[in-house]
């Protein structure tokens, strides 16, 4: 399925932007670049071995050349719209739609900055990321967790349009709003939280231990408040983008009774309706920890990514997205009722399935020697 989902969109792009007498087709590319992601391979490593096992395969220069004819965003949509191809044979549950959790992904970066690149703590050795912001459908399974879209994050991105544009993209896919948006505190501000009030998204959003939240914490530990308090985050004055919601304090798992406040509890900025506070105390942690096993599901999508030096943006676009679509052809297959292999099973498989076919027929441009 992913094959073909990918053939159809970034391969007639490829097409497109290739000489009719190219000596290899776009499938055997894509072919090559499942079978290196599936390695989590070096174009250089990974090439090499396949052709020093007698394949017939293109050299990393004519890879990475024939990729990057393409335009990053048209790659981008291309990508995109081979994942939702693939999650079309989702299987769709009944009921209430799914949970969703919006993240930031970083991928270290080790090129010249420039608008695509953006800037953050040291990692890897670099402090320059190429940023993806994604949004998953979550629950207390993990085999729940599948990636519908990804976005590029750059300097230029406001959070507000990021939250948008994919929840928009989410509604599309599951067709219906999600149930319900979970968030980390780097989406805690006026303008995401407002924009999230008018669309009537619920959301989930640990607060920012700012000295206003720490005040409200301390004065619930003295049991001056109830642990449900309303909240207003902004002012009218402020170009009308206040928005009021409840802050939830409820007590960290791993604390204890001699810790600080700050320290012993969390607050978290919610607008789900409640009727009784003491079960809202309980709901809201135990809601939002489902988006707390989507690290582990990152841990896992990385293992599904090719790696590479190139400062290309559509090569690194294209290899994200395709960690994307295969990790999600993996985590389908539970959904499916087909059972689930191990990531290492899985990724061995459709690597050897990638260049299984006689390099003869699809290896060639039809016409070309």
């Amino acid at each position: 399925m992913a094959l073909g989902a990918l053939m159809a969109h970034l391969g007639a792009l490829v097409d497109g932007r290739t000489a009719r007498n190219a000596k290899y087709s776009s499938e055997a590319l894509l072919r090559c670049l499942i079978h290196l992601s599936a390695r989590g391979a070096y174009a250089e490593s990974g090439l090499g071995a396949l052709a020093d096992n007698g394949h017939r395969v293109p050299s990393p220069d004519t890879l990475f050349y024939r990729l990057e004819r393409v335009d990053p965003m048209e790659a981008l949509e291309a990508m995109n719209d081979a994942n939702a191809e693939l999650l079309g044979h989702a299987p769709r549950g009944r009921g209430v739609p799914p949970m969703v959790a919006i993240d930031y992904t970083e991928e270290p970066y080790y090129g010249r900055r420039d608008s695509m690149v953006m800037r953050g703590k040291m990692k890897d050795g670099t402090t320059y990321f190429h940023t993806y912001a994604t949004v998953s459908t979550v629950g207390m399974d993990e085999r729940a967790k599948l990636t519908l879209h990804a976005l590029p994050v750059t300097p230029f991105s406001s959070k507000e349009e990021v939250v948008g544009r994919l929840l928009e993209e989410a509604g599309s896919l599951l067709r219906a709003r999600p149930s319900l948006l979970l968030m980390d505190r780097g989406f805690f501000a006026v303008e995401v939280l407002s924009m999230l009030q008018r669309m009537g998204m619920r959301f989930i959003v640990p607060a920012v231990a700012n000295s206003r939240v720490k005040g409200i914490i301390e004065a619930y530990a003295r049991g001056e408040l109830p642990p449900v308090v309303e909240y207003r985050m902004g002012s009218d004055e402020e170009d009308g983008k206040g928005v009021d919601f409840y802050l939830v304090i409820a007590r960290r798992r791993d604390a204890k009774d001699d810790d600080p406040p700050s320290k012993r509890y969390i607050a978290f900025a919610t607008n789900v309706p409640f009727e009784d506070p003491e079960d809202m105390v309980r709901r809201i942690p135990e809601e939002y920890r489902a988006r707390w096993g989507i690290e582990t599901s990152y841990r896992v999508q990385d293992g599904f990514e090719a790696k590479t030096c190139s400062r290309s943006h559509t090569i690194r676009i294209v290899y994200f997205l395709l960690s994307v679509i295969l990790y999600n052809s993996w985590a389908m297959m539970a959904l499916m009722g087909t059972g689930r292999a191990t990531t290492y099973r899985y990724r061995d498989y459709i690597a050897e399935e990638a260049v299984k076919v006689p390099w003869m027929e699809v290896g060639y441009m039809m016409g070309a020697g």
